[in-house]
């Protein structure tokens, strides 16, 4: 029994040695305000992530007034292509899809530059076309299996 337990813990050890899981939050400000946006997501050793997100907007109760003709929250798949690659920084071109308002398909193009502070954190820096006029973001990334050499 211990046997099996030991090749199983070495077989999911070298298996988690493979895996790079990103977690990330961050702002986005838009022509309708400021969104809070959260992810998870896959990413392989060439810098390809696909993954899911949600995003819904932030309000101040006191001073705004809840509009439910612009869509306040929404959930979808991203997939990031890199576009420029290095140590310290890596710039992304990023396509999130999803769903806004369970009523709405939205296709959102942004691109991104990852400034790498350390093997298993990073910040973005970033801008995208939403609601036809540009918005931007920044995100705190981890990547808590982060075990491969950049």
């Amino acid at each position: 029994m211990k046997s099996f337990a030991l090749i199983l813990l070495t077989a999911f050890t070298s298996s988690l040695y493979g895996q790079n899981i990103s977690f990330s939050t961050g702002l986005e400000k838009t022509a309708a305000g400021t969104e809070l946006n959260v992810a998870s997501g896959y990413l392989t050793k060439n810098n390809w992530s696909l993954g899911v997100f949600h995003q819904t907007k932030i309000m101040n109760t006191q001073t705004e007034q809840i509009d439910t003709r612009l869509g306040s929250n929404w959930y979808g798949l991203y997939i990031n292509a890199p576009l420029a690659n290095s140590k310290k920084i890596n710039v992304l071109f990023q396509l999130r899809t999803g769903i806004s308002e369970e009523k709405f398909i939205i296709v959102v193009p942004a691109v991104e530059t990852h400034i790498n502070f350390s093997k298993l954190v990073s910040v973005s820096l970033g801008t995208s076309l939403r609601y036809t006029y540009p918005a931007f973001s920044i995100k705190a990334h981890v990547y808590p299996f982060k075990l491969r050499k950049r």
